[in-house]
């Protein structure tokens, strides 16, 4: 399973989430069956040739994710007044704390 995770910079463990406007990089973070970081993976853009690989796009405001309603990828929104890094996306995501985008 990939999340993909728009980031303020390129250190995975201090960069967190922000717009897709305001992304420097793009984290790939592939989970296994138990739900474990496997890789983490940094995009300078998110390309198309991407998209069939997206399981979960995380998001911090709903108006990033009106593009990739055609590829029926599923979008989850971070709460937006947090600091969230990738370990804290992780984690929410494993307790089902994100909120579906409808």
């Amino acid at each position: 399973m990939n999340l993909y995770i728009p980031l303020d910079g390129d250190d995975v463990q201090e960069s967190v989430l922000v717009s897709l406007e305001d992304a420097v990089k793009i984290a790939q973070v592939e989970l296994d069956e138990k739900s474990q970081v496997v890789e983490i993976i940094l995009h300078d853009e998110l390309s198309d040739d991407m998209l069939p690989e997206v399981d979960y796009f995380i998001v911090n405001k709903k108006g990033d994710y009106e593009d990739y309603e055609y590829y029926q990828i599923e979008v989850l929104m971070a709460n937006p007044f947090n600091q969230s890094s990738i370990d804290d996306i992780v984690e929410d995501f494993l307790f089902k704390t994100l909120l579906e985008v409808e």
